[in-house]
């Protein structure tokens, strides 16, 4: 879990830094963005696993917000997608996961950002 709670800040904090000359809302294309995390079943054996539906979206006032479709997990295996919606997600309860990060009240200013 803690590793999934870095990747989605680091997916945020990389979304928001790219809209750093943003003069309107920005919406995340789900063609071109991707949502990785990793999955452990035993202490050495770990698979790379990714979500299919993203949508998110950042402010003019810079609030961003990713909003991760949960049954959208694609491990690679149709049934162990199944079972991770059901017993480790529990889709019927959570069908989606959302972060939002504020970045204040300047927002997003215009120029470059060092990471």
């Amino acid at each position: 879990m803690q590793y999934f709670m870095k990747k989605t800040s680091g997916v945020l904090l990389g979304f928001s830094l790219l809209m750093g000359t943003a003069t309107a809302d920005w919406s995340l294309d789900n063609e071109q963005s991707s949502l990785y995390f990793a999955s452990t079943k035993t202490e050495v054996t770990s698979e790379i696993n990714r979500f299919k539906t993203l949508t998110g979206s950042i402010t003019e006032k810079g609030v961003a917000t990713l909003e991760i479709d949960l049954a959208s997990v694609d491990t690679g295996v149709e049934i162990r997608d199944q079972r991770m919606g059901k017993y480790f997600f529990e889709i019927d309860k959570f069908a989606t996961a959302t972060a939002t990060i504020d970045l204040g009240d300047e927002g997003i200013k215009p120029g470059t950002h060092d990471v």
